[in-house]
């Protein structure tokens, strides 16, 4: 179900309803939410890291799942984007693990990419999941991860901190 048209329709939306003399806000305030999604992710990031004693500027960060839409290769509109353009823009470095992405260069810059994703979570400072795909091991991630961060709710009841 849904895909990348679900931020864009409310935007048509809100348009024409405000067009018609009927804005409806509680749709413009949801999209002022996903919007700022990304940003508050990092700052959630940088907060974890801050509570270790380490900072975001020189972290070593794998994104788990970057696609869109789960078990999918749907890149569009993929908030991954914006959580990489932050966190380089914050010094980090970052790699991805998606198993349905072989390459990625979101704003025209490569990221590396991890075949491994619990090798990869052992050697990154923070491991955020971003996609829970199927086909990714999830249940053992906590076991190797050092910080994990689940954006998704599905590592519940481990070590992962919520967003």
């Amino acid at each position: 179900m849904g895909g990348h048209c679900i931020p864009v329709d409310p935007v048509y939306l809100t348009h024409w309803a405000r067009t018609g003399g009927t804005p409806l806000r509680l749709v413009e305030l949801s999209q002022e939410v996903n919007a700022g999604m990304p940003a508050h992710v990092v700052r959630r990031a940088e907060y974890l890291l801050n509570e270790r004693g380490s900072a975001l500027r020189e972290a070593r960060v794998l994104l788990v799942g970057v696609t869109y839409k789960r078990n999918s290769t749907d890149l569009r509109a993929t908030p991954a984007a914006a959580i990489v353009q932050l966190m380089r823009q914050s010094g980090a470095g970052v790699t991805y693990h998606d198993p349905f992405v072989d390459t990625w260069a979101p704003g025209g810059e490569p990221v590396k990419r991890s075949v491994d994703a619990l090798a990869a979570a052992a050697d990154a400072d923070l491991t955020i999941l971003v996609q829970d795909h199927d086909s990714v091991p999830l249940d053992r991630l906590p076991e190797y991860a050092r910080l994990l961060l689940d954006t998704r709710g599905r590592l519940r009841g481990t070590c992962a901190h919520q967003l």
